[in-house]
């Protein structure tokens, strides 16, 4: 889970989408939809063109994340402790004036409502694997490395992380973490902190 870095630097995070408008709108949208609400792409993959017009028409996507029904499944049918808690689907609102909210206006517009939102050439949807390679194949192109199908989310919460005041609990609650330390990980900050630690390390050293 951890393989996959979140994109920290503003300009590569333009490169990239920029690259991805180009080459795939599909990819792009996927993306920024990651980037904007932090959910897992395999919730984003499957979407078909009357959610996001649902949503847009809403203000807020409303998405049942397959990650934890399935952990609730599996804890019901191993009658763990708290199975009985079905959990919530997850609620992003945004505005209707927002940038987001006219890019996917724009992706949207003119398309049947039961089609895919991101269709493979084989008339399905995309898959999260294919999507990753599309993504890390952009990142490569900029020199950018460990870019993959988390990178969307885990730039959102590292964004949310720094937009927050850099308050961890805010953003362990918006991914639905189960701890801190996971959350730190999650988005690279345990990493960053070992770095900035380790730069004072260099003046140990006597030649």
């Amino acid at each position: 889970m951890f393989s996959s870095r979140p994109i920290k630097d503003n300009k590569n995070l333009s490169s990239i989408q920029e690259y991805l408008k180009v080459k795939s709108p599909r990819d792009y949208i996927i993306f920024i939809i990651g980037l904007r609400t932090g959910y897992r792409t395999q919730d984003i993959v499957d979407l078909r063109i009357k959610d996001i017009k649902k949503a847009l028409s809403d203000g807020r996507f409303v998405i049942k994340e397959k990650k934890k029904f399935r952990n609730y499944k599996t804890r019901k049918e191993n009658k763990t402790p708290g199975y009985s808690k079905e959990p919530k689907p997850r609620v992003v609102e945004f505005s209707k004036r927002d940038v987001f909210y006219k890019v996917l206006s724009k992706y949207v517009e003119g398309k049947p409502n039961y089609d895919y939102a991101f269709k493979s050439r084989k008339g399905d949807h995309i898959k999260v694997d294919s999507f990753a390679r599309n993504l890390k194949v952009a990142g490569e192109y900029f020199g950018i490395y460990n870019l993959g199908a988390h990178t969307p989310r885990k730039t959102y919460g590292y964004n949310l992380y720094i937009n927050s005041g850099k308050d961890v609990v805010i953003v362990k609650k918006a991914l639905g973490h189960s701890s801190i330390d996971i959350t730190e990980r999650y988005i690279g900050i345990e990493e960053e902190f070992i770095e900035e630690c380790s730069e004072g390390l260099e003046d140990l050293i006597c030649i």
